[in-house]
């Protein structure tokens, strides 16, 4: 067994790293964080686009200007293809992305520090993979769905790759790095910054080593295989600028000594204080605890004094180029922009505990074991305390509620489980801090979400099964008087409270077979296509002044689906076949916040129309008309009716008064 053991051991530790790594990123990993918030949903939203041919190329939120990682995209794509739900699969990327990270962090280091002595060579790799492992920043965001984790692998990759490049003139060691460097410019916009960190460190390679024609022929094959596997889209971003320079408005403006000052405050949160945004971080914690810390600033100190060395060069190069992102733009440290620097200062890591265990070897056996326990403590506390704070701390504090809007999980997984009763509605839909995660949670259920407004609402009307209403009162103060004006025997489900004690969402039920409110005037008007206006009321006498406002409202029904095209319902006021003199009118698409092609058997769409008297209306005797066109052609929708002429369904007398 010791035979197996002693060659065996740097591999046997990685694996647990790995095991243990790999376990706190997929534990309960749709469950915590107990969100599935706007930036996370964006990519599962834009996943499914792709994946169903809808929008295959970049584009950013409109709202947020963020997410247009074509990687984050076409990876959760690829993980919905593979079987994967909607809801959590760019989740799921995160986190693979992230184990891969520190999987191939412990080889990386390994050829880095290939001058070493082997056992302090696998000291070095070994600690710095476990840096990169228990560094809570990974941990966070290789759990909240978002891009930043795949810069970190790419990134790694790209430092690998180019190692292999200056130090053996590798040719396909170039091919390769060009490879990652092009998947890892389309991870984050931070990644912008790499192509200048494989420059300044093929200078420095050059200058150390005197082979410039190989550093710039690997550098020129490195910039041209990452160009070509881009074209196509360096094309498209020529159309299309604001995608990829959507950022730029984020840069620091005032005096130039802001990005000095930024840099220093990126550098300060490695090791005192970090990113204050509680959502990316635990507030201010930094980015390497005591331990881990320690370490860093001895690795940098020996680094930079080992200033000639390759691997300190490429590591203090990466370190520093990937700290500008941060430093040039608002708010820094920001941890999401400085995750890239994370594969620099995890080597620097290694670099210390690597001078930490040769110290004691030279010491002898006692000090060796000294400065084994040292290690391992160390880094057996650091990973028990990122495990601590990220599961106990962070994702069970209150202040996340808001941070990463949990109230709308909570929401949407309270309709889904009314699905298996009836029809569920929820609201509304458009309002940007809930669109996404609605968007993503109920891709392929019959949910269906909506925007209320005073003009237009679906009423369940004699429905065989309960019909739920989800709303979110937070961003919809309509709904629910609505509905218990409505519905006087509705129920009301226990509500989704906000930490601070008030109602962010709740649901009312309305029982099976429960009439919608029924129209003061009974019609029936039956248009083609299976449209259907079941009667009308009006919010007053249906006599009025010149310039006086009156309502009408419009009971409409269908026998199913209607044709997916645009309606548009008009209300004429005037007098005759040919409405003359026309008092007022009233167009618009046909129930705007809830499109026919939803519409089903068993709703009421009310819908409210205002009709302006002319001032200088005539008095006398006219009528109300109603109809349905067409908004492509203007072409009316056939009607059939009691009172019908040129396909207008003929309503109510109406007076103009003196």
């Amino acid at each position: 067994m010791k035979l197996f053991l002693k060659p065996h051991w740097p591999y046997l530790v990685w694996a647990v790293i790995m095991l243990l790594a790999t376990t706190s990123r997929l534990y309960q990993l749709t469950q915590i964080p107990n969100t599935l918030w706007a930036d996370e949903a964006w990519f599962e939203v834009r996943g499914r686009e792709v994946l169903s041919g809808e929008a295959v190329w970049p584009r950013v939120d409109p709202v947020f200007s963020s997410g247009n990682s074509p990687f984050q995209t076409y990876a959760t794509a690829l993980v919905q293809g593979l079987g994967w739900p909607v809801a959590y699969s760019s989740r799921v990327v995160s986190a693979l992305n992230g184990a891969l990270s520190i999987l191939l962090m412990f080889p990386f280091l390994r050829a880095l520090f290939a001058h070493w002595p082997e056992v302090q060579r696998n000291v070095a790799a070994l600690a710095g993979t476990a840096c990169l492992a228990a560094t809570f920043a990974l941990l966070l965001l290789s759990r909240d769905g978002t891009q930043n984790t795949g810069c970190v692998l790419f990134t790694l990759l790209v430092m690998w790759g180019l190692h292999k490049t200056l130090a053996f003139g590798a040719r396909r060691a170039a091919l390769l790095t060009g490879l990652a460097l092009a998947f890892a410019l389309i991870t984050y916009e931070a990644a912008y910054a790499l192509p200048l960190a494989v420059i300044w460190a093929a200078l420095s390679f050059a200058f150390s080593a005197q082979r410039w024609k190989l550093a710039a022929t690997q550098t020129l094959l490195i910039g041209s295989t990452a160009a070509l596997l881009l074209s196509p889209l360096l094309v498209f971003y020529f159309y299309n600028p604001e995608v990829v320079l959507n950022r730029v408005q984020e840069a620091q403006s005032g005096n130039v000594f802001n990005p000095l000052l930024g840099l220093g405050r990126v550098w300060q949160g490695v090791v005192w204080e970090g990113d204050s945004v509680f959502g990316q971080n635990l507030s201010g914690r930094p980015l390497f605890d005591f331990f881990n810390g320690a370490l860093f600033l001895l690795g940098l100190i020996l680094a930079v004094r080992s200033r000639r060395a390759p691997a300190a060069q490429l590591l203090l190069i990466t370190a520093f180029v990937l700290s500008l992102p941060s430093a040039i733009t608002q708010n820094p440290p920001a941890f999401t922009r400085m995750l890239p620097m994370l594969p620099a200062l995890a080597g620097l890591v290694g670099w210390g505990a690597g001078a930490v265990w040769e110290w004691g070897a030279t010491r002898g056996p006692r000090w060796q074991t000294g400065a084994a326990i040292i290690l391992m403590a160390g880094f057996a506390f650091s990973s028990l305390n990122t495990l601590n704070d990220y599961f106990g701390r962070w994702a069970t504090d209150p202040r996340l509620f808001d941070a990463r809007q949990v109230g709308a999980r909570l929401l949407a997984e309270q309709a889904l489980s009314n699905t298996q009763l009836g029809d569920v509605f929820v609201t509304p839909r458009s309002q940007p801090l809930v669109y996404y995660t609605y968007e993503a949670a109920f891709a392929h259920t019959p949910v269906q979400t909506f925007d209320p407004t005073p003009t237009c609402f679906p009423l369940a009307h004699l429905r065989p099964a309960i019909t739920t209403y989800a709303l979110t009162l937070a961003f919809d103060d309509l709904s629910l008087p609505l509905l218990k004006a409505a519905y006087p025997n509705g129920r009301e489900l226990p509500p989704v409270f906000h930490p601070q004690g008030y109602a962010y969402g709740l649901s009312f039920q309305v029982p099976a077979n429960t009439p919608a409110p029924a129209p003061e005037h009974l019609i029936h008007a039956q248009f083609e296509g299976g449209l259907r206006l079941a009667g009308y009321d009006f919010s007053h006498p249906v006599s009025a002044k010149p310039g006086a406002e009156v309502k009408i409202r419009l009971y409409w029904e269908a026998a199913g689906p209607l044709a997916a095209r645009a309606l548009t319902s008009f209300v004429h006021l005037g007098r005759g076949r040919e409405s003359n003199p026309m008092l007022a009118q009233s167009d618009g698409p046909l129930c705007e916040s809830f499109p026919p092609e939803r519409w089903r058997a068993g709703y009421r769409y009310i819908e409210t129309r205002a009709l302006t008297l002319t001032d200088d209306a005539p008095p006398g005797e006219y009528d109300v008309r109603v109809g349905v066109y067409e908004a492509a052609t203007f072409v009316r929708l056939n009607v059939q009716a009691a009172q019908v002429e040129d396909n207008r369904v003929i309503l109510t007398p109406f007076k103009v008064e003196p």
